[in-house]
């Protein structure tokens, strides 16, 4: 594989993510080009988001863009449930570990299309 493939694959998830958008996606489709199982490839495409992440997260705490009221909650959830989803991730078929995140993206996706938008918070 092209090294440049996955400079530019990293460039893409980096500026996503900085955005607040996620960037786990272009990682996916990159490493999913490699001979690699789904699973490898979801464990190389978190090792491979998380500086982007950090970095991201970092930026959007200076500017004030995180509410940690909303935050809190959902970020104790992730940690709680994020270890029992990697083994569990472990034990999918991973035809089906690629086409249930399909699915998510997908899922996204059209609510982002076509989902009404969000209204402003009095407070913002």
């Amino acid at each position: 594989m092209n090294p440049f493939a996955g400079v530019l694959a990293g460039f893409a998830a980096g500026f996503l993510a900085g955005c607040g958008l996620g960037g786990g996606a272009p990682l996916m489709l990159y490493l999913s080009r490699m001979d690699l199982s789904q699973q490898a490839v979801q464990g190389a495409g978190l090792l491979c988001f998380l500086p982007a992440a950090l970095a991201a997260l970092r930026g959007h705490i200076r500017a004030r863009g995180v509410d940690w009221t909303a935050a809190r909650p959902a970020a104790a959830g992730g940690l709680v449930t994020a270890a029992l989803g990697a083994l569990l991730a472990q034990t999918i078929d991973g035809v089906w570990l690629r086409r249930l995140f399909g699915l998510l993206l997908l899922s996204i996706g059209l609510r982002e299309l076509l989902g009404r938008a969000p209204r402003a918070r009095p407070d913002a």
